[in-house]
């Protein structure tokens, strides 16, 4: 076994999978950038992994929420299957220690870019689901990126502070029509601003809200406008009884 070979076996005790064909990880770990010395790269398995990975990530977070909306669910998605979260995991495997890159690349840090490294990830995903099956790339994608949310608390507590997008799913439901968010007033130096925003729904005003950015004002409207609806169902509901 020559030292490359070497390697490949060291990453497969890395990755907790031992390929039947270990040219697959061979390529998945082949950036474009290496590719005039080898003639193939990893962007093909790419593309197979990043359906993979959302298809797994998707049916996960469908079981184990089962109170979430679809919105809410898109929203934690999201929250996984990106380049930042894909980057970490890769770099907590050591996949930038072992990629084959050209050698500006090289020079140029590129093993450390979250979007290489995320691709990276991606292809090896793909790798695993083409030489074990589904069932071996599922369990990869659970002790890697599931494992990560749980671990850094990226879970239903963070999603569920985001009111704008609550706000969203649950007008957009009832209305078919995005809420509508308007600065109302603007105040303090420009070092030390404050700003208030109103929402509207269908044209009326549902909820005001204060902070030091639009953004925050808009997520304190939103979480009035919220509590306005909720406020709502609850009379008919109660005059429904009556």
């Amino acid at each position: 076994m020559d030292e490359f070979g070497e390697r490949i076996t060291e990453l497969e005790l890395k990755l907790g999978y031992r390929f039947h064909d270990p040219e697959l990880l061979r390529l998945a770990i082949t950036h474009r950038s290496f590719a005039p010395k080898c003639g193939k790269h990893n962007e093909r398995l790419e593309f197979l992994g990043d359906a993979v990975l959302g298809m797994v990530v998707s049916s996960y977070l469908y079981e184990a929420f089962e109170e979430y909306s679809e919105g809410e669910l898109s929203k934690l998605r999201s929250a996984l299957v990106n380049h930042k979260t894909l980057a970490k995991c890769a770099k907590e495997l050591g996949l930038h220690s072992y990629m084959r890159l050209g050698r500006s690349e090289l020079r140029e840090g590129c093993a450390e870019r979250h979007s290489i490294l995320a691709s990276t990830f991606e292809a090896i995903v793909g790798a695993i689901y083409l030489d074990g099956g589904p069932s071996k790339a599922k369990e990869f994608v659970l002790k890697t990126v599931i494992r990560h949310m749980w671990q850094t608390g990226l879970d239903r507590d963070r999603i569920r502070n985001d009111f704008k997008s609550a706000l969203q799913v649950k007008w957009q439901s009832l209305a078919k029509m995005p809420p509508v968010y308007r600065v109302v007033s603007e105040s303090g130096p420009d070092h030390d601003k404050s700003f208030e925003v109103e929402v509207y729904l269908a044209n009326i005003p549902y909820g005001r809200g204060v902070g030091k950015s639009k953004k925050e004002a808009e997520q304190n409207a939103a979480r009035q406008a919220l509590e306005a609806l909720q406020a709502e169902e609850s009379e008919d509901v109660q005059g429904e009884k009556v």
